[in-house]
């Protein structure tokens, strides 16, 4: 079939807008390996239990301020305060998923490079 100029710019352009809008809505759901952004407000359950995630901050403060004063190890309490850092801006940001699920991954792997 030989479409006009006009017809084939015009399908060209409907083609374009509804794969920008779906590739628009499949970004909007992920961020880096499926850790979810927040969209709106924090939900009832992560302000219910807003108390304990800065119990675990003040604890892992504590954990960082005997690693770099008793233990000198600087390099691993610096990242455990950029961690600590980080979980601050999460609970400060009124308990953001995007944040916690970071903060999260970044105590994982410094779980994993104090067990080898």
């Amino acid at each position: 079939m030989n479409f006009g100029g006009n017809a084939q710019s015009k399908l060209l352009g409907v083609a374009l807008k509804s794969g920008l809008a779906n590739g628009a809505a499949d970004s909007s759901n992920t961020f880096l390996f499926c850790i979810p952004i927040q969209v709106g407000p924090a939900s009832p359950y992560a302000r219910n239990v807003r108390h304990w995630f800065h119990a675990i901050l003040i604890m892992q403060a504590v954990v960082c301020a005997a690693r770099l004063l008793i233990l000198g190890d600087f390099l691993g309490g610096l990242w455990m305060a950029l961690l600590c850092a980080l979980g601050w801006y999460a609970w400060n940001q009124d308990m953001n998923i995007t944040y916690i699920c970071l903060w999260g991954l970044g105590c994982l792997v410094n779980g994993i490079f104090d067990m080898l």
